[in-house]
């Protein structure tokens, strides 16, 4: 399973949203043997050049690009690893990817990509 990792914060985006998986069911089926990976920290967006994390932004530097996805993959890693999940695998969302994404994902240390 790959959860958006902001739903787990104590500080979410104040968007009106669907119930989602909460921090004690994502341990429950853990110990039931489910695998968890990462689906981002707070990048689950489209653009109209598409995702928003496997691309920069209109008038974003490469720089500024990498110094943006790098600080989401962080925070997806750091409250998933709250719930003890060792975030080794990623599915980026819309299945949208890049060389440039996927160099940065192997950078923090993911191994394995699922694309829809």
């Amino acid at each position: 399973m790959f959860p958006i990792a902001k739903w787990y914060s104590n500080h979410p985006r104040p968007e009106r949203a669907r119930p989602h998986l909460t921090a004690k069911e994502t341990r429950e089926l853990i110990e039931k043997g489910w695998i968890f990976g990462g689906h981002t920290y707070d990048s689950h967006r489209w653009t109209e050049s598409g995702s928003w994390i496997a691309c920069p932004l209109p008038g974003e530097s490469l720089d500024e690009y990498r110094a943006r996805v790098w600080a989401d993959i962080q925070l997806m890693k750091l409250e998933l690893g709250k719930l003890g999940i060792e975030v080794t695998e990623f599915a980026p969302p819309y299945g949208d990817s890049t060389p440039k994404l996927e160099a940065l994902l192997r950078e923090a240390g993911i191994r394995h990509f699922w694309i829809q």
